[in-house]
C-alpha cells in the first residue's frame, strides 16, 4: 500500500491541498564544485484552512504587514522524519504554495556574501612582547608573525629598520623590522561562526593541517595602534572562502541548515571508507548505464599578480594526462587561493606591501595560504605536501587522485528503486552531514556514489536514483 508524506511547519502539522503532491529531491553536495546542492521540493500546496492561516501568522490578511515568508519545515512519513529544511512562501491565492529548500545560500546569514576585508572581526591589542607571539596557536592568540623574505615591501621611503624581511626574527627575538600579523584560518572561521551562529566539525576541521593553516597578507602595522583583523584579510567573501578550501583540498562539505553545522571532510576518504548502504534488494539488476563525457580535471590557482615571483612553477595549472577537452569534457576547478615560493627554506615574495609609509595604503594582496610550522617560521608545505598541483608532493597526488580517477571513469545510472522512508531519511541525514555513513551504495556487486534521490510525496516507496559507478 502506498504511503504519503506529511509536512510540518515550525513543528506543527499543516493541511495539504487534497490531491496535491510534490517531488522531494535529495542532492549529494560532494559532487558539486561551485555551489553545493541541497534538498528541494517545488510546489508544496497548503489549503486555505483556519489552522494553516493561524500557523502562518494570517499572512494573507490585509492588516498583516511584513509577515514571515520563510519557515522551518520537516517532511515526515508515519511520524518518522524524512528530511528537514525550510519552505519559502510563493505568491498565490486560494491557498499557500511553498518551495522546500535546504537554504544553503543563506547558511551564513548576512555574512555569506560579505567580503572578509569588510567584516568587523574586532581589534586585537598589541602584545606586551612580540616574542610571545611565537607560542600562539589558532585557538590561543589566533595569529602569528612568520618571517617572510620580501625585498620589495617598500617601493619608496623604506624605514631604516627594515631588513628586507617581514617579521624578521634573529636569535630568539623579533627585530624592529616591519610587522605583519597573519591570522590562522581556523581563528577566522571561528570568528565567522560566532557572528553567523555556525559551528564547524569534520576530519578537515580536526586535522593538524587545518590547525596550521594561516591566511597570508601584506598589511603592515606601520602607524597602527592595534591589529584591525579585517585589514589583514583578502577581498574574498565568506562563501568564496569555504568553496575555495573545498577546491583546494577536495573537501566534502555537508551543511546542516537547522543545527547550523558545517561538516568538512576529505572526499578521498569517501572512496576508501566502508559502504553501509546495500540497495540490491530495492532495485532491479543494472543492465545498462551512461558513459559521461569527462576526460580529466583542469586545476587553477588564483595567482597574485602583484608578486614578482608569480610566474614560478609553483603556481602552474594542472591538466589530467591525456585530457583533450573534446566537446567540453574537461572539468574545470578554480580556487581563489595560492601560496608563496620557498627560497632557501624561507617563504619569499617580491611584492609591495600595504603600509602607511610611502602612501601605499591603496596596494592590494590576493588570497594565499601558508602553514605555521612553529615559532616565527612558516612554509608552503605540511606533512610533505606542498600547495601546488602536480608532483608526488602536490595536491593532486595527495588529495585528488581518487576523485580524478572517479571523474574520468564517469558512468552513471538513473533507475527506479523501491525505497522506504527509512532509507530516504538515511540518505538525507548523510547529505546533511548528520550521519557518519558515506554517500555510497552497494548494488549487486558494484559500489555507486549517490548523486540524486527523488521521491514522490504520494508514492513515497517509489524513488528514482541517480548514481555514479566507483
Amino acid at each position: 500500500m502506498a504511503t504519503k508524506f506529511d509536512v510540518l511547519i515550525e513543528g506543527e502539522r499543516v493541511d495539504l491541498k487534497v490531491g496535491a503532491g510534490f517531488d522531494l529531491e535529495l542532492k549529494n553536495p560532494v559532487l558539486s564544485f561551485d555551489a553545493p546542492a541541497g534538498s528541494f521540493a517545488a510546489g508544496i500546496s497548503l489549503s486555505d484552512s483556519a489552522r494553516n492561516r493561524a500557523l502562518l501568522g494570517n499572512i494573507g490578511h490585509p492588516k498583516v504587514r511584513g509577515a514571515n515568508r520563510l519557515f522551518y519545515c520537516e517532511i515526515v512519513e508515519g511520524g518518522n522524519l524524512v528530511d528537514k529544511g525550510y519552505v519559502k512562501l510563493k505568491d498565490g491565492q486560494g491557498g499557500f504554495d511553498f518551495d522546500f529548500v535546504s537554504n544553503l545560500r543563506e547558511f551564513f546569514g548576512q555574512y555569506q556574501s560579505k567580503l572578509l576585508s569588510e567584516i568587523d572581526f574586532g581589534v586585537v591589542s598589541f602584545p606586551a612582547s612580540w616574542n610571545s607571539v611565537t607560542s600562539y596557536t589558532w585557538n590561543s592568540g589566533g595569529f602569528c608573525l612568520p618571517t617572510i623574505i620580501n625585498p620589495d615591501f617598500y617601493d619608496k621611503d623604506k624605514p631604516s629598520t627594515y631588513t628586507g624581511k617581514v617579521n624578521d626574527y634573529v636569535g630568539a627575538a623579533y627585530t624592529d623590522s616591519t610587522k605583519v600579523p597573519m591570522f590562522f584560518l581556523k581563528d577566522i572561521l571561528k570568528r565567522i561562526g560566532v557572528l553567523s551562529g555556525v559551528s564547524f566539525v569534520g576530519d578537515f576541521w580536526d586535522s593538524a593541517m587545518a590547525g596550521a593553516l594561516v591566511v597570508y597578507n601584506t598589511k603592515s602595522l606601520d602607524g597602527e595602534t592595534g591589529i584591525v583583523i579585517r585589514k589583514h584579510l583578502p577581498e574574498l567573501t565568506v562563501a568564496e572562502l569555504v568553496l575555495s578550501l573545498r577546491k583546494l583540498y577536495d573537501l566534502a562539505l555537508y551543511f546542516d541548515v537547522k543545527r547550523k553545522v558545517l561538516r568538512m571532510d576529505f572526499v578521498k576518504d569517501i572512496f576508501m571508507g566502508p559502504v553501509s548502504l546495500d540497495w540490491t534488494r530495492y532495485m532491479k539488476k543494472i543492465k545498462y548505464g551512461t558513459m559521461a563525457n569527462t576526460d580529466g580535471l583542469e586545476m587553477k590557482f588564483a595567482v597574485d599578480s602583484g608578486d614578482g615571483l608569480s610566474k614560478d612553477v609553483l603556481f602552474d595549472n594542472y591538466l589530467t594526462d591525456g585530457a583533450t577537452n573534446v566537446d567540453g569534457g574537461r572539468i574545470k576547478v578554480d580556487t581563489a587561493f595560492s601560496s608563496l615560493v620557498m627560497v632557501g627554506g624561507v617563504l619569499t615574495t617580491k611584492q609591495v606591501g600595504v603600509s602607511n609609509v610611502g602612501s601605499n595604503l591603496d596596494k592590494k594582496f590576493g588570497a594565499r595560504l601558508i602553514y605555521h610550522t612553529g615559532g616565527a617560521t612558516a612554509s608552503n608545505a605540511f606533512g610533505g605536501v606542498v600547495i601546488k598541483w602536480a608532483g608526488t608532493d602536490g595536491l593532486i597526488k595527495n588529495f585528488w587522485a581518487a576523485d580524478e580517477k572517479f571523474r574520468i571513469g564517469g558512468y552513471w545510472i538513473d533507475e527506479l528503486a523501491a525505497l522506504g522512508a527509512y532509507e530516504v531519511a538515511r540518505v538525507a541525514a548523510i547529505f546533511r552531514g548528520e550521519s557518519d555513513e558515506l554517500p555510497i551504495v552497494h548494488i549487486d556487486g558494484v559500489n555507486w556514489m549517490l548523486d540524486r534521490v527523488a521521491v514522490k510525496s504520494e508514492k513515497s516507496k517509489i524513488g528514482v536514483v541517480k548514481a555514479w559507478r566507483i
